[in-house]
């Protein structure tokens, strides 16, 4: 058997076996993994036989478009592999996206108005970290497609020597997490906040950096997303809290003041059991009291659940912490989700305020204005983020904002280094 099912298409097993023998005689191939964005919407929507009949659409397109010698098969349910003779990367762009285009024409007599959207990540073979190894290049297609998904448009990505190296650093934080966390090599960075009323410091910012011992400096980017994935999140963020309070009774037994911290927390701890009483076991064990711990949340975790999360909020402000959503007005933002949530302070994302710069007509100024007045009128702190700029300061000022955080402050600093330059 080597045909799909549903399509008739050749089968993943059928091209792997063809794909290992092109390998095998060096014959260079662009290897291209073609996805189907949000397939299981036209499953629950349009049901299964509509979004069958979509799937052999999508095979009698890739039939059309074969020349001499390529091949193709339906891999899995909404990913196809494709074989194909190019080895320009523009060519081989614009033939991707010219597929893309044959086969939401042809589609729409399926789905009407609903236009599919798609992926594709490539390597060429021959010029991959292992050439004409058919295994590592499925694998290196993989990598790319998980690179196309973060964008929302159609989109293509090549696996290249950038691409191999972050994959490196991922396949190596992976591994070595758990040790990182227990040699500590995830360190305390912190960025100060300014109150806008008297130019002092209130406060700053809690932010991880993980200095590897094989491999120095490596930033969130690089290992933040990875551990939302996989849940390692969970324990980096109550780490974060202990860092946070060691640091605080540092201050406090070297005769400085306290600083209050802002610490992030994803939506798996937020909503985690006993996470409350775990983090009163962390401040108790450094003798800090909480009115000096502010839980940074997203608002992307209330969505779902806004009465069970004002209900942990509750118990969280009832012992002493602060809540602050962290990156309003960068995705999911709405009026509706503040006057709900019980938080006490609201940080507003960096490219708002860089929206409000490069708006000449004042419109997002005025928007801006609105947020921080309504946030004045619900009691709410607020802090703009990304001050780069004296002039950034000045607007924020002058439109009542109250805190201030940016790189015209400080960039994320060790915490020795805070403590030199700030306290």
């Amino acid at each position: 058997m080597c045909r799909d099912e549903v399509t008739g298409a050749y089968n993943g097993v059928y091209f792997r076996t063809i794909l290992t023998e092109k390998c095998n005689n060096h014959v260079p191939l662009a290897l291209n993994v073609l996805n189907i964005r949000n397939f299981k919407y036209i499953n629950e929507t349009y049901g299964v036989l509509t979004a069958d009949k979509v799937l052999c659409r999508i095979k009698e397109c890739l039939d059309s478009i074969r020349k001499e010698n390529e091949f193709f098969c339906r891999e899995t349910a909404d990913i196809f592999y494709l074989a194909l003779n190019e080895q320009s990367a523009d060519k081989l762009t614009k033939r991707i996206h010219s597929i893309y285009k044959l086969i939401q024409e042809s589609c729409k007599d399926i789905l009407g108005e609903y236009v599919l959207s798609l992926s594709c990540g490539t390597v060429f073979v021959e010029k991959s970290p292992e050439p004409y190894s058919a295994t590592a290049n499925l694998n290196y297609i993989m990598v790319a497609l998980a690179e196309t998904k973060k964008k929302k448009q159609d989109d293509i990505c090549i696996y290249d020597e950038e691409l191999h190296k972050d994959e490196q650093i991922r396949s190596y934080v992976e591994n070595n997490m758990q040790k990182a966390l227990e040699q500590g090599e995830f360190k305390l960075y912190l960025q100060p906040k300014i109150n806008l009323d008297n130019g002092k410091l209130m406060g700053a910012e809690a932010l991880v950096r993980l200095i590897s011992k094989d491999r120095g400096m490596i930033y969130t980017d690089k290992f933040i997303p990875l551990f939302e994935e996989n849940g390692f999140c969970v324990k980096l963020d109550f780490y974060m809290v202990e860092q946070a309070c060691k640091q605080i009774r540092h201050w406090i037994d070297s005769g400085l003041p306290a600083m209050h911290i802002s610490v992030n927390q994803t939506r798996l701890l937020f909503t985690s059991e006993n996470y409350v009483e775990k983090l009163l076991e962390i401040t108790s064990k450094y003798k800090v009291s909480p009115k000096y711990i502010t839980l940074e949340i997203l608002e992307s975790i209330a969505i779902d659940n806004i009465e069970s999360i004002n209900i942990c909020i509750d118990k969280l402000r009832s012992k002493g912490f602060r809540i602050s959503m962290d990156d309003f007005g960068s995705g999911y933002s709405s009026l509706n989700t503040l006057g709900k949530l019980k938080i006490d302070e609201l940080k507003l994302d960096r490219l708002f305020l860089m929206d409000v710069t490069k708006d000449k007509e004042g419109v997002q100024r005025k928007i801006m204005a609105c947020i921080l007045a309504l946030a004045k009128q619900l009691n709410i702190d607020t802090v703009a983020e990304g001050v780069e700029t004296e002039q950034d300061e000045d607007m924020i000022t002058k439109l009542s904002c109250d805190y201030g955080q940016g790189y015209y402050y400080s960039r994320p600093i060790s915490a020795k280094d805070f403590e030199k330059n700030f306290l």
